[in-house]
């Protein structure tokens, strides 16, 4: 009796042995696969955030060439701008060379055409270009060319007095017997003499025109004269 009592407990220590093992080994096989797990997911973690990176540096790259690109258009258009505006500006501020507007030198035949009187500003500019300047006053506008100052007015917007500058004026005639000599002759025209402010007038009319001759006070080559319409 005693020994089937000694079987019966070494077989249940056996059993209980067997089971002990078991679990052991159960528990080990889960807490590898909860390793392996942990691992997996620690691997792909690393993946997704090495290709978050890598697709991050390949969008900022990607915007820097695009802020790039439009940087250098910007530029471009600017400059392109500041071309135009820099043309533009010149040709407003006359500064383009002009050629001269007087051409003939027949001046006691042919007085208005020679000096364009009656021109309007448009058919100044048409016919010659910007002048190099404009001035204007409440009844007047003064376009300066080269070798004249045509005075436009308001009233008729139409050339009715011209300044022919110093250097041109010798053309039509060098000194003052010069102009003495050709208008006294021709019978037409009343001729007087005056200083005024320190310069020589010689004052040349009829009933068409009033001409104003100057020269230093020794009377002698002519500097300037202007024309105006009676």
């Amino acid at each position: 009796m005693i020994r089937k009592f000694g079987l019966f407990l070494s077989l249940i220590m056996a059993v209980a042995l067997i089971t002990a093992c078991s679990s052991e080994q159960k528990e080990g096989t889960t807490t590898a696969s909860k390793e392996e797990a942990v691992n997996s997911g620690t691997e792909e973690n690393e993946a997704s955030s090495d290709k978050s990176y890598e697709t991050g540096k390949t969008e900022a790259g990607t915007e820097k060439q695009e802020q790039l690109k439009k940087d250098s258009d910007e530029q471009s258009t600017s400059e392109s701008n500041n071309d135009t505006n820099t043309t533009v500006s010149d040709s407003e501020n006359g500064n383009t060379v002009q050629g001269e507007t007087i051409i003939s030198t027949d001046l006691m035949n042919n007085i208005g055409e020679t000096l364009h009187l009656g021109y309007t500003p448009e058919q100044l500019k048409q016919e010659f270009g910007e002048p190099d300047s404009v001035k204007t006053t409440m009844s007047e506008m003064m376009l300066y060319y080269s070798d004249a100052v045509y005075t436009v007015s308001r009233t008729t917007n139409q050339v009715h007095l011209v300044s022919v500058q110093e250097g041109k004026a010798s053309s039509f005639y060098e000194n003052v017997s010069d102009v003495i000599s050709t208008y006294s002759e021709s019978g037409n025209w009343q001729l007087n003499e005056e200083i005024y402010d320190d310069e020589y007038h010689l004052v040349v009319q009829n009933s068409e025109f009033y001409m104003v001759f100057v020269s230093d006070p020794s009377a002698s080559k002519i500097k300037s004269f202007w024309v105006q319409e009676v």
